[in-house]
């Protein structure tokens, strides 16, 4: 048939296109970011690799609010919202009231506050990779732990 061999060609090309899946790599170097994949004699770096933002020093703005007490669900248990510290409460703008609120409950909320993550990647880190179109990059998109280890 005179279309097939332009099928086989599109499907062909189509198929390159598909990232071939997850993998495991290693951190060999925090600066320059340098990995080794799992299955690959060679380290990949520069150029090699897209980095998520989560994965580098960066900003966020945030709100934060405290209530005094308060059980928060963290997964695997829970925990209690707590501010540590010499035990005076204070208003949102941190001026001291008075009197003290005698309840034992503190509470504020700072909204539009920069956030700066500095937990960058560091050597023996396990990252998920992905092999972007065309297999010249990678994606390094999240570290990884063994569940429970």
């Amino acid at each position: 048939m005179p279309g097939s061999k332009l099928i086989n060609l599109i499907k062909d090309k189509a198929k390159e296109q598909i990232p071939n899946g997850i993998e495991l790599a290693t951190v060999i170097k925090s600066s320059p970011l340098t990995i080794r994949v799992d299955n690959m004699d060679i380290s990949l770096s520069g150029d090699d690799l897209i980095v998520c933002e989560n994965l580098t020093r960066h900003e966020r703005i945030v709100t934060i609010t405290h209530v005094e007490g308060t059980s928060r669900n963290v997964g695997d248990g829970s925990g209690l919202d707590l501010v540590s510290g010499d035990g005076d409460f204070f208003t949102v703008n941190d001026q001291r009231e008075a009197p003290f609120d005698t309840d034992g409950i503190s509470s504020f909320v700072y909204e539009h506050v920069k956030l700066k993550f500095e937990d960058v990647l560091k050597k023996g880190d396990r990252v998920a990779v992905i092999s972007l179109p065309g297999g010249q990059q990678y994606l390094v998109f999240d570290r990884v732990v063994i569940a429970d280890g």
